[in-house]
């Protein structure tokens, strides 16, 4: 994963957005200018300290985050690996995470 990535399916912005219209809607009114700010600013924050890759690799979900210069360098090693390693056959089918 590069440095500038993001893991987040939307941005804080879109993310705090949708959720105040859906609190919004929940409760038939709508928020005042302050309330919207005060709802929306911790939800930005939060993904945008959750959605950095450092994030990410402090809980393992991703490998390494690599420089992108070095990206060849790891899809090769990647590939050697995946054509070296040894074809076992398995009575069962794929795994869905």
């Amino acid at each position: 994963m590069w440095p500038n990535a993001r893991t987040s399916v939307m941005g804080g912005e879109q993310a705090a957005k949708v959720l105040r219209l859906v609190r919004e809607g929940q409760a038939g009114t709508s928020m005042y200018d302050d309330e919207r700010e005060a709802f929306e600013r911790p939800i930005r924050d939060d993904y945008e300290a959750k959605g950095t890759p450092v994030h990410a690799a402090a809980r393992l979900w991703v490998d390494a985050v690599i420089a992108p210069d070095e990206t060849r360098n790891w899809l090769t090693l990647g590939l050697a690996l995946a054509r070296s390693t040894p074809k076992k056959c398995t009575q069962f089918g794929v795994f869905r995470m």
